[in-house]
């Protein structure tokens, strides 16, 4: 079975200059592949004194026959016949044959010659034959000697066609890769990070952490509690901090699934501290939570599930809400506070102070912790009327008998003013910044 050109394989060429060192190198091969085979045979013709010369190409399923120079070719069978043989042979051959219809003299038959050389690509593959019909009584073997040349350097034009065809498709699909890869990148640096699915990965692959922050008895130092705060382990990011992701959370509705994993890693992780006696008295560990958990259905069910199935009672874990983050329903928020609190838990209200604080929320909704935010709590060196509202707060949570944990204490003198108003919990880097678990448990005993 012949090997058909369609079938060759692509040749991987970096560069056009990158030829075959033996390939002729004269100048029609630059020219493009008609005008050059045209000059090749035209060439032939001219030597031999053909009345027509043409290239027969191999197809999957025909012969395909195109007159390049002289007279156009009848429909001989004779002609199909013996270029047959010669592809088939794969050597070059000459025969004698009588063709009027090709000499067009009035005198009647002429004894003409049929010249036939295949044409081979690089040198090994059968892809066709130059063909030749003559009347000259040139010597057969001259005759053959410059068919068989003319056929070789159409081989090598074949050749040097799919080359630079070859060159021409590499070149055009590096570009093509280049385009892509520089249109991944500007996507990947313009895309808002983290999309749904980097939330889904995160959760699956357990990249999210949870570090814990002591608030500490002010008077003793000792923790009597821990709030948790989540953390993205991310594997080519780092250690990403929440501002960075809570927020895209709360925009696509992951806040939902995430929030319900801090709610359970956060029960299992005291679990363990009180398997291990790393804490040895009574620790309560507070989650926060978001709006959209606050509002989402069967918050009540989904806490006390988590307690059950880590063996915790209610009293051990608080959940802090800001203001904003109540149902602007206010018989639904009583409704869901009042289940909370009739449950056990301990409520907290976080960052107050700040936004819209309403009095009449302290009164009306069952919290048992004001917060006070970190930004009354370091402005209370810089003068009166900063330290006169951190006094306020503590007396107004008096007055409703409520705790108070003072946020974002940072230095002795905070410390100290706290202690003089008579503020009994605090929180804040002076004591610990947030911490994983492996390193929070030395500090439980």
């Amino acid at each position: 079975m012949l090997p058909y050109l369609s079938n060759l394989e692509t040749l991987p060429f970096e560069d056009e200059g990158e030829r075959d060192p033996a390939m002729p190198s004269f100048g029609w091969l630059d020219l493009p592949l008609e005008e050059s085979i045209r000059a090749l045979v035209g060439m032939t013709s001219s030597l031999l004194e053909a009345e027509s010369a043409w290239v027969t190409l191999v197809d999957r399923n025909r012969f395909c026959t195109q007159t390049i120079t002289g007279k156009a070719v009848s429909a001989r069978s004779d002609y199909d016949c013996w270029t047959r043989q010669v592809l088939n042979d794969n050597e070059s051959a000459t025969f004698e044959c009588q063709d009027d219809g090709l000499a067009g003299d009035a005198a009647g038959v002429k004894a003409k010659r049929f010249f036939v050389a295949p044409i081979q690509f690089r040198g090994r593959h059968l892809v066709g034959c130059l063909c030749l019909v003559t009347q000259r009584s040139t010597e057969v073997h001259d005759g053959l000697r410059w068919m068989e040349q003319a056929a070789n350097l159409i081989g090598d034009q074949l050749e040097l066609r799919q080359r630079r065809e070859s060159v021409r498709t590499h070149r055009r699909d590096r570009k093509k890769e280049a385009a892509a890869q520089e249109t991944k990148e500007l996507r990947q640096a313009t895309a808002i990070w983290p999309q749904r699915e980097d939330f889904h990965r995160g959760l699956d692959r357990d990249e999210f952490v949870l570090h814990y922050q002591p608030e500490v008895e002010l008077l003793t130092g000792k923790v009597v509690g821990l709030e948790a705060l989540v953390r993205w382990q991310h594997p080519v990011r780092g250690l990403v901090a929440p501002c960075h992701f809570i927020p895209e959370a709360e925009q696509n509705g992951m806040i939902l699934p995430l929030g319900d994993w801090g709610l359970g890693e956060a029960c299992r992780q005291l679990r363990a501290w009180k398997d291990s006696r790393a804490a040895m008295r009574s620790l309560r560990v507070c989650v926060n939570l978001s709006a959209r958990q606050f509002s989402q259905a069967g918050l009540v069910e989904r806490v006390e599930s988590r307690l059950q199935e880590n063996g915790l009672s209610a009293m051990e874990l608080g959940l802090e809400l800001t203001e904003s983050s109540l149902s602007a329903n206010l018989a639904e928020t009583t409704e869901i506070l009042g289940r909370l609190h009739h449950l056990g838990v301990s409520l907290h209200m976080d960052d107050f102070g700040t936004g819209y604080s309403s009095l009449s929320h302290l009164h009306r909704f069952p919290f048992d912790v004001l917060k006070i935010d970190r930004s009354f709590v370091q402005r209370m060196v810089a003068g009166a009327q900063p330290l006169q509202i951190v006094q306020t707060i503590l007396e107004l949570a008096r007055v409703m008998g409520m705790e108070v944990v003072a946020e974002g204490i940072e230095t002795e003198e905070q410390l100290r003013l706290l202690k003089e108003m008579g503020c009994r919990y605090g929180q804040g880097y002076y004591f610990s910044p947030p911490r994983p678990a492996t390193e929070i448990a030395g500090m439980l005993v």
